[in-house]
């Protein structure tokens, strides 16, 4: 009966910990291209986003952020931080970090980085 408890502990707890750490999802075979300034805009401000950031070293981050273009700011529910951005050149770009191309695919949006890898989903 021990043995079994500490099974099924382990298993809970294994299933709290996976959300924390995955490998970014590849992009979606029919996910389109957004590539004019108002089409990224429409996307990013239509309301919260609920995204989930896939960093390099295989952490995720979930947040819910809005965006708005009037202030090009992004705010982030419970940060202090306000981060700035923009539309260039038919990519979204955040200061301080590479610009990167958005997809829509279903209802959801990907940020992908310019080496290809989905950054960032929103969903």
């Amino acid at each position: 009966m021990r043995r079994a408890l500490g099974l099924i502990t382990a298993v809970i707890v294994a299933s709290w910990l996976a959300p924390a750490f995955a490998e970014a999802p590849g992009l979606p075979a029919g996910a389109k291209r957004l590539t004019s300034k108002d089409d990224i805009v429409a996307a990013l401000t239509d309301g919260p986003h609920k995204i989930a950031i896939y960093a390099n070293n295989g952490k995720v981050f979930n947040v819910q952020s809005t965006f708005d273009w009037k202030t090009k700011t992004i705010r982030v529910e419970g940060e202090k931080n306000v981060f700035k951005w923009d539309v260039k050149d038919g990519k979204y770009c955040v200061l301080k970090e590479p610009c990167r191309t958005i997809y829509s695919d279903g209802g959801k949006l990907y940020e992908v980085d310019p080496d290809g890898k989905v950054h960032a989903v929103h969903g």
